[in-house]
Parts: structure tokens; sequence; C-alpha cells
């Protein structure tokens, strides 16, 4: 699919804002692709079969909304006549005026992504082409960006011979695009038009084959502007409900991720009827949060009988409003929230000292985020604690802090004994051989473990060893995640040996 593959195809030069469509109001698919009619080869047909397809819709979105990301995956029977080629190459143009045709699909089509629920986590995409020399400090993204989750399936687009380029993208607002697409079994993300992406590191592991990590993060200044009108006398609250005046449902995700929330925008939010009684999923990522919009947060949740997934992720809470936020979690009142997201938010040891004392008491909780925080071995001891009696725990994502080999003993401990964590995201949390070997250990009687991932940290052969060795014994775990770490070809082949009497689907070196 020539969509995962169009990386090189965006421009070195920073583009003026996309702006505009949002004025646009919703309408049907067919009224919304009516102005690009002339620009696409049997575009009505398309319209038809995407509709077909998008009867009873997942994730709450409408049949319109739906169809609208179907057809966007529908490939023509010549690539460069695809709706997603001349979309997004419109996109990455210059002549922001190119774009007014598209306005009223941009609304659809864009408005639906945001309803849907964002995915954070290590995803792949590539080229078949060298890069290596644009990619040096930052990049934005204008197009729709294509992704995968693994690199096995990345590779078999760009194959495995032949000059190209791998990213392996850190990403926080990805949107997974399966129950909607033409094409069920690409498990495709998304990456939003005018994502903006770090460059982490790069590196070249043979003479053709070149890698690029890259890490999404909020940009310096909106690159797109959301779907949702803000008019100036009017709160984003006011914004939504502007919008939900045109649903045709009542929405259980809502998406208010990179909006420039104030506090007192999410005070509001939160006490809004719709949000208290309807919405399972709230994302309100990469605002402006601090410890005040945790207190109405936490208020909130104290008499909210829908959320069941909250994401924080990216604001400026700190331990103040992990204090408040905590206290209703603490209060037992919550009956429902099962997901918290709160990854980067500068939270230390203490922050998590007050989440550990609300784990003890909440138990609804199964997944819980505090990667790319400032969590040392004392903050991993304290929430080791915790989980030893909070036993509903499932995910738990703590990459990117500065666990040690100190934390991931702690760690290890708890995981010997777990019957109920099944994925343990601790990539880049400084672990060298001696962490290594205290997370086998635990693999010996651990049962329940299926994802582990241990990318970028400073694991070589003699801790590819040890996890060898678990895995011998260990015939639970399915997916484990080694890449950009100090393997050689000897530590890679001890754990291949070790692949042929387990259970592993999937390895990453």
């Amino acid at each position: 699919m020539s969509r995962f593959l169009d990386a090189n195809e965006e421009p070195s030069q920073t583009l003026l804002p996309i702006a505009g469509y949002e004025k646009e109001e919703l309408v049907s698919l067919e009224e919304a692709v009516r102005p690009i009619t002339t620009l696409l080869y049997d575009l009505d047909t398309k319209v038809y079969i995407a509709k077909r397809n998008s009867q009873k819709p997942a994730d709450g979105l409408t049949c319109n909304q739906s169809a609208a990301i179907n057809l966007y995956t529908i490939e023509w029977e010549e690539p460069h006549d695809s709706l997603y080629t001349i979309l997004n190459r419109t996109l990455r143009s210059s002549e922001r005026k190119a774009l007014k045709p598209w306005f009223s699909y941009l609304k659809l089509f864009l408005t639906a992504l945001y309803k849907l629920p964002s995915t954070k986590g290590v995803i792949w995409r590539g080229i078949r082409d060298d890069v290596y020399d644009q990619y040096n400090i930052d990049q934005v993204w204008w197009g729709v960006s294509s992704c995968t989750a693994t690199m096995q399936v990345m590779e078999q687009f760009v194959g495995r011979s032949g000059v190209r380029t791998l990213f392996t993208i850190e990403c926080i607002s990805g949107k997974a695009i399966g129950a909607h697409s033409f094409y069920k079994n690409e498990n495709e993300i998304v990456l939003m038009p005018g994502t903006y992406l770090r460059v982490v590191a790069k590196w070249s592991p043979n003479e053709n084959l070149y890698m690029i990590h890259l890490r999404e993060e909020n940009p310096p200044c909106q690159f797109i502007a959301p779907p949702f009108i803000k008019e100036s006398s009017q709160t984003n609250e006011t914004s939504f409900n502007k919008d939900l005046e045109h649903s045709e449902y009542r929405p259980r995700s809502i998406n208010f991720a990179g909006r420039k929330l104030t506090d007192t925008d999410v005070e509001k939010i939160v006490k809004d009827k719709t949000i208290k009684n309807h919405c399972t999923q709230l994302n309100l990522s990469g605002n402006n949060l601090t410890w005040y919009g945790c207190w109405a947060i936490g208020n909130a949740l104290r008499t909210n009988t829908a959320l069941i997934q909250l994401d924080l992720t990216s604001n400026k809470i700190t331990e103040k409003g992990i204090q408040y936020l905590t206290d209703a979690l603490r209060s037992n009142k919550i009956q429902r929230l099962t997901r918290l997201g709160l990854g980067g938010n500068e939270i230390t040891d203490n922050g998590v000292h007050y989440l550990s004392e609300a784990l003890f008491i909440n138990r609804k909780l199964v997944q819980l985020d505090l990667e790319s925080n400032r969590i040392s071995e004392k903050g991993a001891q304290r929430l080791v604690d915790a989980l030893k009696t909070n036993k509903n725990l499932t995910e738990l994502n703590l990459w990117c802090n500065p666990l040690m080999d100190e934390g991931i003993q702690y760690l290890a401990n708890v995981l010997a004994d777990s019957r109920t964590i099944t994925k343990l995201g601790l990539e880049r949390s400084e672990i060298t051989e001696q962490g290594t070997k205290h997370l086998t250990c635990a693999l010996y009687s651990n049962t329940s473990l299926t994802q582990l991932s241990l990318w970028g940290n400073h694991i070589g052969d003699k801790g590819a060893q040890y996890l060898a060795e678990s895995l011998f014994i260990n015939k639970t775990l399915t997916h484990l995640d080694l890449g950009k770490n100090e393997l050689t070809h000897d530590g890679a082949q001890k754990l291949a040996d070790a692949l042929r009497s387990n259970r592993v689907q999937e390895i990453i070196f």
C-alpha cells in the first residue's frame, strides 16, 4: 500500500497551518465529496462502497464518519489516482488555497479521527529511499501518516533488500483505524496531519538500511486547526456543544487533545452533562492543565457515572495535581474508571507515592500509563508495594523513566508472583545486564505477562543469554522488544535458539 511508504514526499519547508476546514458544517459523505468529484475518477462508486461497508460503525462514530475513513483507505486501480494520494499531496503543498475543495471532506474525516481513542506506544513507518540526512532535529509530517504497530509488517511493505529507511515512532496520539478501514487486516495506525516529531536518534545497521527514531511531541505552534470551532468568546466546551448539535449520536469517545485548554476550560468541560452521563473515553492530553485542573477533574470524577478511560498525558500536573486526582481515586466513589494516562507530566517519586496510596484502595484500574516522567527506583519501590495488594492492573507503562537496575529489581519481585499483569513497558529505563537478570528471574515463575518491551536500554549479549534461558521455561510471553540495545549476532542467536521451544510470536532486535 503506497500510503504506508510516502514519507519521502513530506516537504522540508515549514508550511502554513492547515485551517479553514473546521468552519464547514458536518454533512453526509456524498455531500462532503461533491467539491472534489472532478479530481477523482469513479468517486461515486467508491463512496457507495464505503457507505455500504460502514452500516454498523464501531467506536461510536456515525455511518458517514466511519465511511469517510473507509473511503480514505480504498486504493484505486492506479495507486496514484487514490483519494489518499491526492489528498496528501495537497496537504503537503505550500499552496493552501488548493485545500479549499477538500474542506468539507476534511471536516468529516478529521472529526471521525479526533473521536477515536488515541493510541500511545511505538509504531513503525518506512520508505524505499534514503532520507537519513534530512532528519536532524525535528520534522513536521503534513500528510495523514499511515503506520503499523510492528516492524515486521512494515518490512513486508519496504522489503528486506535495497535502499530503505525505517522510522520507529513513539506516538502519543495515533489513531487505530482498523475497524473502519477497507483493509481490515492491516491494523493501520495513522498520525494526524501536522504531527510534530522530534529526532531522538538515527543509525545505519548496514549499507542500505537506515533507522530513524522519532518521538511525537506537542508542537511549538498549532499546525492544524482542530475540527471543532473555537470562537473567541466561547470556551472549548461551548465549541464542543455546537458540534453536538450536528451529531447523530451521544459521543462515547471525546478527544480534546492538543487544544491548549486551560484549567478553567477543563473545569467547565468535566461538568458538562454529556461528559458526566455518556462519555466513556475522555482525552485531555497535550493541554495546559496544572494542579487546579486536576482538582476539578477529581471533583467531577466523584459523581461521574460513565467515564472508563481518562488521558491526561503531556500536561503540567506535577505532584500537587496528582495529589488532588488520587484523593478522588481513594474515595472509592469512582465506579468505572479503568484506564488512566499520566505520561509526560514531570511526576516524581513523591507523586508516585500519592498514586500508590490510591492503588491500595482503588481496585478498578487495569491500565496505568506513567511514561516519560521522573520516576526513579524509589518511585518504583512505592508502586510495587501497592501492586502486591492490587491484583487487577494488567497494563503498566513506565518507559522513559530513570528506573535503573534497582528499580527493575523491585518490579521483578512483584512480577514473579503476578497473575494479572500482561503488558509491561520499560523502554529507555536505563536497564543493564543486571536489571535484565532480575527480570528473567521473574519470567521463570510468571504466568501472565505476554508483552515485554525493553527497547532502548543497555542490554548486551549477557542480558540476551539471561533472557534466552528464561524463555526455555516461560511459555506465556508472546511479544519481546529488544530494539536499539547492545546485542551482537551472538546474543541474537541465543535468543533465536530459545524461540524454537517458546510461544513468542514476535521479537524485535
